[in-house]
């Protein structure tokens, strides 16, 4: 820590200031379908998600900005056969990809 103090003005707002600034990273907006038996994981987990609609079926689906698409697909992933990718394609294509990748190291022939 500093030694040094600087006064903070009597007019200061710290939302104002943190509003105005400009976002630093581009984003990307992503749905997820939440699949019945994974929903529970979206409901239980709201600060993580932009938007959370409920289904008629029981699944759940949620809308969130991330960084970039390997965030996306990481994230997504994590949630293994729980959760769908709804949007945006390229995401769709990269978790097809990465999964499809990931199958081919438990088909039993490599170790």
């Amino acid at each position: 820590m500093l030694e040094e103090r600087f006064p903070v003005p009597a007019d200061f707002n710290l939302q104002e200031y943190l509003a105005a600034e400009p976002v630093a990273q581009p984003q990307v907006r992503i749905r997820l379908r939440f699949t019945p038996q994974g929903a529970v994981l979206a409901t239980d987990n709201r600060t993580l998600w932009e938007n959370l609609e409920a289904q008629p079926d029981g699944s759940v689906i949620v809308e969130t900005s991330v960084p970039d698409l390997t965030w996306a697909a990481s994230l997504t992933l994590s949630y293994g056969p729980l959760v769908v990718t709804l949007e945006p394609q390229e995401l769709r294509t990269l978790v097809r990809e990465w999964a499809l990748a990931t199958s081919v190291l438990y088909d039993g022939t490599t170790l």
